[in-house]
């Protein structure tokens, strides 16, 4: 697969997801900007896990554009076109059962390595600080993403076939609010000043994104959506590697192409739908390198993401000690234990993002004595569970921490 050139980027920098986008350009001219802001809100708070069908009604929401936004997340989205042959299922299905064995670390990797990287993208931060307050976004980023990683990547949760799975339908979902939130945020922003900030969809609808873009020429672009998608594939593959997992070419290149079928039913493009680790590796350096920078909502998402960290980490630690030995440590080492718990949060943020990326968004080093007993604590946990019998499969502090990620979901 080649490496798409400047005059490609370019291209798909200004790009969105034209089918999609058509839709609901369509619907805010007929039925106005605050009918699709609704519509936004509706799809945010719906829970598909536990609704598997959008409500039939919602407030704000007109009766015409639920029926039309009902129509397009209830279409299959026809993932087999993923490859001119048609995709190959058996391999879909061997990467999503590779992950569920490794689940709780994939969701280590996603809060300590995929939304950094996410973050560090100037575009990408603006739109997703700009959508709600800061503790809250970082809070409900967790709980859906994960929610959406976890349902495609369930055995079975695609196809084969066209019939409603759940992985397509969070497909289908994702993709329509990704056009709908394009088209609150280049709207005129005076008109809705007035709005109150107590929805999701207020907060795009006011969004000036003329004046606090940067380089990118258009929000929620291809080249966004493109590395996104590397977040889950290529810097899963990367991260299982650094955590100790054994993974072949084969594996890693299962869970690559089972990615780029979810890329497709995304909307994006081609060219940024790698399918072999190669590929994806060389591809998401390549955007990296252009467009990776250390901005201040990059910076400031990060914060507030290592303060979660290190909340989950406190949780995990109460978890995995025995009480008398909790009571030592928290009589006798709490300020130092404290200590080595932040900066562990750093180090798992540093390691799984990469130290570059890790130094444009200001997450420093662990002081080298934090670092020496945190290394000595996690090995001491790996060297008891690889010999305390019965115990397989992910352990110690990473898999602890990979199974307190998802946060509850915040009241709406």
């Amino acid at each position: 697969m080649a490496l798409p050139d400047e005059t490609k980027l370019k291209a798909l920098l200004e790009s969105g997801d034209a089918p999609t986008d058509a839709l609901v350009e369509r619907l805010a001219e007929q039925h106005g900007l605050p009918a699709l802001g609704a519509l936004l809100d509706m799809l945010i708070f719906w829970d598909s896990s536990k609704a598997p069908a959008p409500p039939s009604a919602f407030p704000g929401v007109p009766a015409e554009v639920m029926t039309e936004a009902s129509a397009f997340l209830l279409t299959p989205g026809h993932l087999d076109d993923a490859f001119p042959g048609g995709v190959d299922w058996e391999r879909v299905r061997r990467a999503q059962d590779f992950f569920a064995e490794h689940q709780s670390l994939g969701l280590l990797i996603l809060g300590c390595g995929s939304l950094p990287a996410c973050y560090s993208i100037p575009g990408v931060a603006q739109v997703l600080i700009g959508s709600g307050k800061l503790v809250v976004q970082v809070t409900s980023r967790l709980a859906e993403t994960i929610a959406f990683l976890t349902k495609v990547m369930t055995p079975g949760s695609l196809g084969p076939g066209d019939g409603a799975f759940e992985g397509n339908l969070w497909i289908r979902k994702v993709r329509l609010m990704h056009a709908v939130m394009r088209c609150l945020m280049v709207a005129d922003p005076h008109i809705f000043s007035d709005l109150p900030e107590d929805r999701p969809s207020h907060v795009f609808l006011k969004f000036d994104w003329a004046k606090r873009a940067t380089k990118e020429d258009f929000p929620i672009n291809q080249v966004e959506l493109g590395f996104v998608l590397l977040t889950f594939s290529w810097m899963v593959v990367r991260g299982l590697r650094l955590l100790w997992v054994r993974m072949n070419e084969e594996q890693a290149n299962d869970h690559l192409y089972t990615w780029a079928v979810i890329g497709h039913g995304l909307g994006i493009d081609v060219a940024l739908r790698p399918h072999t680790a190669e590929d994806a590796e060389g591809l998401f350096e390549s955007i990296r390198d252009r467009y990776e920078e250390g901005t201040l909502a990059g910076r400031l998402l990060v914060a507030a993401l290592v303060v979660y960290i290190i909340s989950r980490l406190r949780e995990g630690v109460r978890q995995m000690l025995p009480p008398p030995l909790l009571r030592i440590l928290v009589t006798y080492f709490r300020r130092f234990g404290s200590g080595c718990l932040e900066s562990l949060a750093r180090t798992f943020v540093r390691a799984l993002s990469g130290a570059d990326t890790a130094n444009k968004l200001w997450v420093p080093r662990a002081p080298f004595i934090h670092w020496l007993a945190g290394l000595v604590v996690r090995g001491g946990i790996l060297l008891k569970d690889a010999l305390t019998p019965g115990v397989t499969g992910d352990k110690g502090i990473s898999r602890l921490l990979g199974d307190n990620m998802t946060p509850p979901r915040p009241p709406r």
